[in-house]
Order: structure tokens, then C-alpha cells, then sequence
């Protein structure tokens, strides 16, 4: 059984910051063993970390046994907000549970199966880490981004100062951006990123020219043409994106 102290890092750690494999943390929850895991499973554990039992996470309750960082808070912040809920500074215990179901539920019986609860972690793990990173681009904290900023953004891992990024400086970009980066690096999606994004600026050069990157991507976000680009439309585009990449053909660069 999970320890109040290990519910967070099961479910809202999503990076598996313990030990557990998704297959493990999978088994824990599923507390009848019957191979799914329904939103009373998930609710039981909430309220196993709910020290005042009014039914709903505090931060304090929800942070228990965690190193305060600026992206425990950004998890919290995910989740006070989750199934449409306002953002009241409480994770509330039966919605959430309901709404985290629903969210990775792909065959709509209400229960997750381990296939879905491993899919669902990876989706949310990298949604998680487009929204941390939407915050690092927001310079002015306006909650909007503007092509200056998407351009600044890519100038920061600019190393050699000539406003633009080659293929050593978008790989750290993009470790810097998720702690999977390594294997997505091995995997060859970043590679694919980078063709994608050179090409973007409108010369194939092996070379991510920031202004002009900045300009042509800012063009692709802001959906709803209002100059400004916000948080969901962020995280909808690139995630699009990606799936582009992903189903597009690609090759090693840089080598």
C-alpha cells in the first residue's frame, strides 16, 4: 500500500520520481487487483494525504514529503485547476479523481487499464513540461506570448552569439526542457525537431535563426489571431507540432 507520504510521488510526481515503475505505481493503486483502476482507487489515496479532512489538497498536504521547487508548485497548480475546477489553491479529492480518470480514460468505461494509465502519464508528463516551459518564455509574465519572447527564448541557449541556435545548442535547449530529453535525443525526436524548426526559418542551414524561427512559429500558435499567445494555445500547438514531426519522415543531423 502507498504511504500518504508517497501519493504524490505516484500520481502527481508523473516523472516517477521514486522508484516505482509505471507498472508498480499501476499495481498500487489498483487496490482489488483486478487489473483496472477506477476513480475511487484514485480518490482513496487523495484522501489519504487530506491531514484535515475536508475532503480536498491543500499545497501543504499535497507537497508532504517533497522538496519545494518551482515545479512541485507548477504540478499543484495543474491540478487545483483540473476538470474545469476553479483555481482555489485546494486539489479537490472526488472531482479530481473523476476528472483524472476521464483525462487518460481512451475507451470511455470510466477505468483505466495499465496501457492507458502508462499513455496517459507520458502525454501528461510532457503537456506538464510545455506548460513549465510556456512560464520560462513568458518574460514579462503577462500570461501571453509575444514573438519577441519566442525569439529571446531561443537566444538564451544562443552560446556563440550568433542569433541563432546549431544542432550542440538545441540539444540543450531541449534537455534543458524535460527530464526525458536524453532519450528523446537517442530516440532521434529532437533531430527531427531541429529539421523542422531549420526549415522553419526559412533556410535549410543546419542553423535555427531565432528571430526568423521566432517569427514563422508565432505565426503557427496564435490560432485565434490576436496577437498574443496563450498558455492552451501553446500547449495544443506544439503538441500538434510534435505529432507532425512524429509522423514525418526524418534523418540524423549534425553528425
Amino acid at each position: 500500500m502507498l504511504s500518504r507520504s508517497l501519493f504524490v510521488s505516484a500520481l502527481f510526481c508523473l516523472a516517477m520520481c521514486q522508484d516505482d515503475t509505471p507498472t508498480e505505481s499501476f499495481n498500487n493503486f489498483d487496490g482489488n487487483n483486478d487489473g483496472f483502476i477506477e476513480p475511487a482507487e484514485i480518490e482513496k489515496y487523495c484522501l489519504s494525504a487530506d491531514t484535515d479532512g475536508d475532503g480536498s489538497l491543500s499545497f501543504a498536504e499535497f507537497s508532504t514529503g517533497q522538496n519545494i521547487t518551482a515545479d512541485v508548485k507548477m504540478r499543484f497548480e495543474y491540478y487545483d485547476v483540473m476538470g474545469g475546477s476553479p483555481k482555489d489553491g485546494e486539489i479537490e479529492c472526488s472531482s479530481g479523481s473523476a476528472a483524472f480518470i476521464k483525462m487518460m480514460d481512451m475507451d470511455g468505461d470510466d477505468k483505466l487499464n495499465l496501457k492507458e494509465f502508462i499513455t496517459g502519464l507520458t502525454k501528461l508528463t510532457a503537456e506538464q513540461s510545455l506548460n513549465a516551459q510556456y512560464k520560462g518564455m513568458d518574460q514579462d509574465g503577462n500570461g501571453a506570448l509575444s514573438v519577441m519572447e519566442l525569439a529571446n527564448y531561443c537566444l538564451s541557449f544562443d552560446k556563440n552569439g550568433d542569433g541563432a541556435m546549431d544542432w550542440p545548442e538545441y540539444q540543450a535547449a531541449a534537455k534543458a526542457n524535460g527530464a526525458q530529453a536524453d532519450a528523446l535525443v537517442d530516440g532521434g525526436m529532437v533531430q527531427r525537431q531541429f529539421m523542422f524548426y531549420d526549415q522553419e526559418d526559412g533556410t535549410q542551414d543546419k542553423m535555427v535563426t531565432c528571430k526568423a524561427a521566432g517569427v514563422a512559429l508565432f505565426a503557427q500558435l496564435d490560432v485565434d489571431r490576436n496577437d498574443r499567445v496563450e498558455e492552451k494555445e501553446f500547449v495544443s500547438q506544439i503538441e500538434a507540432i510534435n505529432a507532425k514531426i512524429i509522423a514525418s519522415a526524418g534523418g540524423a543531423v549534425g553528425k
